[in-house]
């Protein structure tokens, strides 16, 4: 038995085999390989066919890439467990992307650290950003889980990246009213950092009636 693979395209969710087949019987092909988003991609060809001599015929085997959308569902819920048995058992890549072109990090429950941090060891990208430019650190910024803030930062997730806006996560942070964030990212931030309004954090402190936030600012500004 000789099956050639002849050619390989890569469609949106499919990949496209045209396979050459010579004298096949029960053909039995297990596929499995990495795409250039990281994500794993695996099937099995079932062909149950007599003997054929004649070649050159095609087989159009359609795989599934659904790996990413397996571990951001995972990651979404908060499902430390299924993340864990995605990442280890089933080997897919910390950055596949899901249908929606996102990763795990990026939508992950933002209250479960332990999943970030999973990620983060298997190599996730820290400084992903959507197209709004925001990236895990702004989120995590923004729902005030400071557990999660500190993970992202400690495995290299920038706190002066700015997002489409311009805001850095603690621009986000000051309005949203997390002053323990804030006052985590406040040494590490650039605070002279100024949006696209021209707004820097004090600016933000200010517009949000938050004294206490200004003072905390201008200590830093001036130590």
């Amino acid at each position: 038995m000789f099956v050639n693979c002849a050619a390989v395209r890569i469609a949106t969710r499919t990949i496209i085999l045209n396979v050459n087949k010579h004298c096949v019987y029960n053909l039995n092909l297990k596929i499995t390989g990495f795409g250039k988003s990281g994500t794993r991609i695996s099937t099995t060809l079932l062909d149950h066919q007599k003997p054929n001599k004649a070649s050159g015929q095609n087989i159009m085997v359609f795989i599934e890439m659904d790996a990413g959308s397996a571990l951001t569902t995972a990651a979404a819920k908060g499902n430390t467990t299924e993340v864990q048995k995605i990442l280890e058992e089933r080997r897919i890549h910390p950055n596949a992307l899901n249908q929606f072109g996102r990763t795990a990090l990026q939508v992950m429950m933002m209250g479960n650290s332990q999943i970030a941090r999973l990620l983060l060891e298997k190599g996730a990208q820290p400084n992903i950003q959507d197209r709004h430019g925001i990236a895990p650190v702004h989120d995590a910024a923004r729902t005030g889980f400071l557990d999660t803030v500190g993970v992202l930062v400690e495995y290299g997730a920038s706190v002066n990246i700015p997002d489409q806006s311009g805001a850095l996560p603690i621009h986000i942070a000051i309005r949203e009213g997390h002053r323990d964030v804030v006052e985590f990212l406040a040494p590490r931030s650039d605070l002279k950092h100024a949006n696209t309004s021209g707004q820097t954090a004090i600016d933000v402190a200010r517009a949000c009636r938050v004294p206490d936030m200004i003072d905390l600012l201008y200590a830093h500004i001036h130590c």
